[in-house]
């Protein structure tokens, strides 16, 4: 693709793997790109972690497109994250998850007064947390809805059913 006709994102894209390749970091090694239209063959014949780098810029590219709101959401936990890890990003969910099971807790059995907005809050940081994990493990969380639809219509294919629930092969 000539470089005139990429748009601004692939643009941003293509810089962001040149200067990780170029600079040798992280854990995508010391791969260097001799054209980019050639990379992912280059780096599937290297055995680079390059090709890592490169799906999860792909799917942030196809997440752009689908979902812009997405993709600002994925760049701010990217930018907010700091040094994270898969272990980090679980426990985080983890968490996360129990603070807002707290808050059903302190209103069902302690009588506190939990407004929506404080559940907000809470999924919130529970959303932010499924979105490092989802690309810790390379997936957008477009990737995760759609995997998921698919998974409860094989499931459910004509809605929820509690005979099929109780009896599910999976």
């Amino acid at each position: 693709m000539a470089r005139e006709k990429l748009g601004e994102v692939e643009l941003k894209i293509l810089e962001k793997i040149r200067s990780r390749l170029e600079m040798g970091q992280g854990m995508y090694g010391k791969f260097k790109l001799s054209d980019p239209r050639n990379f992912p063959q280059e780096a599937a014949e290297e055995g680079s972690d390059a090709a890592v780098y490169l799906m999860m810029l792909a799917n942030q590219l196809e997440q752009e497109r689908a979902f812009p709101w997405a993709a600002r959401y994925a760049r701010e936990v990217q930018r907010t994250a700091g040094s994270f890890d898969i272990a980090m990003a679980i426990l985080g969910l983890v968490g996360e998850s129990g603070e807002v099971a707290d808050l059903y807790k302190k209103a069902a059995y302690h009588n506190h007064d939990v407004t929506n907005d404080q559940y907000a809050d809470e999924l919130g940081d529970v959303l932010w947390y499924v979105q490092l994990l989802a690309s810790c493990l390379g997936y957008t969380l477009q990737q995760l809805a759609e995997r998921n639809v698919e998974k409860l219509r094989k499931r459910y294919p004509e809605g929820f059913d509690p005979e099929r629930s109780r009896n599910r092969e999976d």
